[in-house]
């Protein structure tokens, strides 16, 4: 909800559709609409089948681009100012989220600041700081979650690693790709042949990852 009141203006310009990957209820739509009176108007889609939401996203040739450029080049002009101390290699933690944390980050960022990493939070900065850090990246290393679309932001052809810790039928891959970003993703391999769940908590094998990271000019 926070990121709504971040990008009101935007989305009353673009209008973009409300996409919701679960059939919400009257009374959902109608707290919606009482908290944000301006998004009355706005195209709402319902999608609860994963391979279909993945549809409304996915081209059949990956190649084609399929995402509004003008409206990317927009926010990359916008120039905020903020206080924020970039760094050009960055991580994003969510170790204070509820669900999907890294539960041995602490190991890993510990081997990462020798390479010059500096972890953020999202949750701590403004939408316009998020802007000016990840407009500063050269490396961009998160686990994955809605945090890759702030490499809009970033300079074309940055390179992106995706940590994912959960068999995902939608890849990020092909979106950051489009963004212009150069988007490489880190599977963590199942427990006992099966996948973690798209909220668990998990553990990375810190000198495999950092393997992956030097194979991959990261580190």
């Amino acid at each position: 909800m926070p990121n709504i009141y971040r990008c009101r203006e935007l989305l009353i310009k673009y209008k973009p559709p409300l996409i919701f990957t679960y059939e919400p209820t009257t009374w959902q739509i109608d707290i919606l609409l009482t908290l944000f009176p301006w998004l009355k108007g706005f195209t709402i889609l319902i999608c609860k089948n994963p391979t279909k939401f993945e549809s409304l996203f996915v081209p059949a040739n990956l190649d084609e681009p399929h995402i509004d450029i003008d409206f990317f080049n927009f926010l990359r002009q916008l120039t905020p100012q903020t206080n924020i101390q970039v760094n050009q290699k960055i991580y994003v933690t969510r170790n204070d989220a509820t669900t999907r944390r890294m539960l041995n980050e602490s190991v890993l960022l510990d081997k990462l600041e020798v390479f010059g990493y500096k972890a953020f939070d999202m949750s701590k900065i403004s939408f316009f700081e998020e802007m000016a850090l990840f407009r500063s990246a050269k490396y961009v290393i998160y686990i994955s979650g809605s945090h890759c679309m702030n490499t809009i932001f970033c300079p074309p052809s940055t390179p992106v690693c995706t940590i994912q810790s959960f068999k995902s039928v939608l890849s990020t891959k092909f979106l950051l790709n489009n963004f212009g970003v150069n988007n490489i993703e880190y599977q963590i391999p199942p427990e006992n042949g099966k996948h973690l769940g798209h909220n668990d908590d998990f553990k990375i094998e810190v000198t495999d990852f950092l393997r992956f990271l030097k194979e991959n000019r990261f580190i």
